[in-house]
């Protein structure tokens, strides 16, 4: 039997270099990333914002090429599990597990119910968010357990869509930016009152860990990395360059949404002041396309980070992590499906459960 058709293996060569770029950028999420994390940083550090996302955005690359160099030595479908595992040894490398499996249950939930709400902020009357995220982990399930290779291109579709709507709202930012508005030369930050003010250091460097935030996923592909063609040279192209379109797309958009803000007090206070400003550039029809755009954006992310976790939980089950019953039942890949179809089950039913009680408190 091929070394691609073992049952209890993932399947070998299914991805080319732009699905895992695919992936990485969806991981990533540029729209969802900007969306949400905006308006803390414009009330940290004002219209400082702009610099704190260029700081970000040289740390994140930084750790990219990291990932990068590591994940070329040690290419694992256990990604950055594998790399702490094989270089610190089993003690770190468990804790590091156990980190990922807590992350695993929790975060495509969050993701999903998030999507949920925003889409029904979309309908008069609203939807019962619950189930509407329940509905979307069912999806994400069955694109989760089947070949990866037609999951990763839903993922590009998705993708596009939400990329073409992030610079649709960038380039009408730039065309409506203030004149009286100079965030590189003369930042400003909203204080009591409303009173504007200098940007503090303080400030400067606290709106820096949201801006991080936005970044983070460029180490996505590391998690394909047994399903990946030229493994040892694509992945690290991947992390870089994922990271690398991630970093100038976001910092396009913060700089364009902070030069239209016409007043800084108002905006900051706004619950979300990227739809306040994509309402002002755009008009309400733009403002409901780009919210449309961050509901297909996080149901992107919550697939790519359901495919990712299902990868991690399968590797630290061959690793011997999890105890004897449990690791038998993660670590085998299902014959045909060539997917580890346990782990991507039970991500789902973590997450469908968080749904489920979303579902009946609405």
């Amino acid at each position: 039997m091929a070394a691609d058709e073992k049952a209890d293996g993932l399947q070998a060569r299914a991805l080319r270099p732009w699905n895992v770029l695919a992936i990485a950028l969806s991981a990533i999420s540029p729209t969802t990333s900007v969306f949400l994390v905006y308006g803390s940083g414009l009330s940290a550090a004002g219209t400082g914002i702009v610099w704190a996302f260029l700081i970000g955005g040289v740390i994140a690359l930084g750790m990219a090429l990291c990932y990068a160099e590591v994940g070329s030595v040690f290419p694992s479908a256990g990604g950055a599990y594998t790399i702490v595992r094989r270089a610190l040894g089993p003690v770190w490398g468990g804790m590091t597990g156990i980190l990922f499996l807590v992350l695993g249950l929790t975060s495509t939930a969050s993701i999903l119910v998030a999507a949920a709400t925003y889409l029904s902020s979309l309908i008069p009357g609203g939807l019962p968010v619950g189930w509407v995220a329940l509905a979307m982990m069912v999806l994400v399930t069955a694109l989760s357990v089947g070949r990866i290779s037609p999951a990763s291109w839903v993922a590009a579709a998705m993708l596009g869509l939400e990329l073409a709507v992030i610079l649709v709202f960038t380039g009408f930012a730039f065309v409506h930016a203030a004149p009286a508005n100079h965030p590189f030369t003369a930042p400003v930050i909203a204080g009591d009152g409303g009173a504007l003010g200098a940007v503090g250091l303080a400030g400067l460097l606290a709106a820096v860990v949201p801006a991080l935030f936005a970044f983070n996923g460029y180490d996505w592909p590391l998690y394909f990395a047994e399903e990946s063609t030229g493994t040892r040279r694509t992945l690290p192209r991947a992390v870089v360059l994922g990271a690398g379109i991630a970093v100038v797309v976001e910092i396009l958009a913060v700089v364009a949404a902070t030069y239209a803000i016409g007043d800084v007090a108002k905006t900051a206070a706004d619950e979300s002041p990227l739809s306040l400003i994509a309402h002002q550039v755009m008009g309400p029809v733009g403002a409901t396309v780009l919210i449309a755009g961050v509901v297909v954006a996080m149901f992107d992310t919550g697939l790519a980070a359901n495919l990712g976790y299902a990868r991690i939980y399968y590797s630290t089950a061959r690793d011997g992590l999890l105890p004897g019953p449990i690791g038998r039942f993660f670590g085998p890949c299902r014959r045909g499906r060539r997917c580890p179809y346990a782990p991507s089950r039970s991500c789902s039913w973590a997450t469908r459960s968080s749904a489920s009680t979303a579902a009946l408190t609405t």
